[in-house]
């Protein structure tokens, strides 16, 4: 009888602060067909169940010499066919809940071609956790709009409620920022654009007679996006709106391209992701897991001596936070107060009440009562749901606009 004996290669987490459980259901999670054949040649299995994706690889009989002394851990076990440096491993995430966007802080509009993405190569550990997703990074020139992320000193994370120029993220400027916590969540800086390897480019500044093409991939002495791959420039017998852009000679995976024109002043920047399988896909995001051993120590695959190190990887996505909206049903004039005393509403007694701040939405309620006179409070009420989004617009013409969530109270 052949014992085959497996080890834990990688498990991948998916997080979500909307759920009171804080596991993410809502994707399935495949690997891309060129993954599977390098699956298959390494005998790497994976299974999803919920939230998490296992990932395990055969391994050799035994686990490991015993270690020097009680305190020294042991090493784990060896692969039975060790996989190459640089491997790669694609995943794709599919969403499967049509509500994900209403209660997700990432934008609800999805242009053709974006997907988000995730890797081990990101190097972002925070709260005792191992990232996929890019560092919040707090920049001082950038000018933050309301649900925008930021990390400060630290390692807080604070969730813009107020346009903010030159205002850094602090519980002392918390007329512009909210705290939340020290998770790193994913957010726009995870955006690429996804292109096939051969598609029609298209100048956003007219006709061009020539175009340099600028092709730049990740510099693994330096941990990021700097070594130069393609270089080169190509002229057109007359000017053309648009020409054929062929990176084929390229492996799938994120680049750094710059498309420049002779009549362009600054050319195109792009983050983008290669792989013509995405074609006809509606893929959310992409996660690239490599076996390199220049990353961080918590996001390697195998150890010096090619032992499992079983890392555990985390995908984490934030609650959208809204303008609540209470909609009295007889129009009576009310009152709303929250017992934990962190969200204020409009006063005085209205029929229709707003908060005064965005409220984070998520499966569990708060502690809302509502006074309507001199009647006893109603206690607890009813907290929106994300069923329902509208823009608010507390001071028009020009303040912010809000993400909205609206209900009615039968009272």
């Amino acid at each position: 009888m052949i014992d085959i004996q497996f080890g834990k290669l990688f498990t991948i987490e998916l997080l979500h602060a909307y759920f009171t459980s804080g596991q993410c259901n809502d994707f399935s999670i495949t690997p891309a067909a060129r993954t599977l054949t390098v699956m298959h040649g390494y005998r790497i299995v994976t299974k999803q169940f919920a939230n998490a994706l296992y990932a395990g690889i055969q391994v050799t009989g035994s686990a490991g010499s015993i270690p020097l002394s009680p305190a020294a851990s042991p090493p784990g076990p060896r692969p039975f066919i060790v996989p190459a440096p640089e491997m790669q491993l694609t995943f794709y995430l599919q969403l499967q809940h049509s509500l994900f966007f209403n209660y997700t802080n990432l934008p609800s509009s999805y242009p053709p071609g974006k997907v988000y993405y995730f890797t081990n190569r990101n190097n972002n550990t925070a709260n005792g956790k191992h990232f996929l997703s890019a560092f919040l990074a707090y920049v001082n020139t950038s000018i933050y709009s309301p649900g925008e992320l930021a990390t400060d000193p630290s390692g807080m994370v604070f969730e813009c409620i107020k346009t903010a120029a030159g205002i850094s993220p602090s519980t002392a400027n918390s007329a512009y920022w909210a705290q939340i916590d020290k998770n790193q969540y994913a957010s726009e800086a995870d955006a690429l654009r996804w292109m096939p390897s051969l598609s029609t480019y298209t100048f956003a500044s007219g006709l061009q007679s020539s175009v340099s093409v600028q092709v730049w991939g990740y510099n693994v002495a330096t941990g990021d996006y700097t070594a130069s791959i393609v270089s080169s420039n190509l002229s057109f017998t007359t000017p053309l709106p648009f020409f054929t852009l062929d990176l084929s000679a390229l492996p799938p995976g994120k680049y750094h391209l710059t498309v420049k024109g002779n009549n362009q002043v600054v050319p195109d920047d792009l983050w983008i992701y290669l792989d013509d399988e995405l074609q006809g896909q509606e893929v959310f995001a992409i996660i690239d897991l490599y076996n390199d051993s220049s990353l961080a120590g918590p996001y390697q695959l195998l150890s010096a001596t090619d032992s499992l190190l079983s890392p555990l990887y985390s995908c984490d996505f934030l609650n959208r936070s809204t303008i609540w909206k209470y909609i009295i049903a007889s129009g009576s004039a009310g009152t709303i107060m929250d017992a934990a005393g962190l969200y204020q509403f409009t006063t005085p007694a209205a029929a229709t009440l707003y908060s005064l701040s965005p409220i984070p939405l998520r499966e569990a309620s708060l502690d809302l009562s509502l006074t309507i006179g001199a009647n006893s409070p109603y206690a607890p009420i009813a907290c929106p749901s994300p069923q329902r989004l509208v823009n608010y617009q507390p001071n028009p013409p020009s303040g912010d606009i809000y993400s909205c969530s609206e209900i009615y109270l039968n009272y």
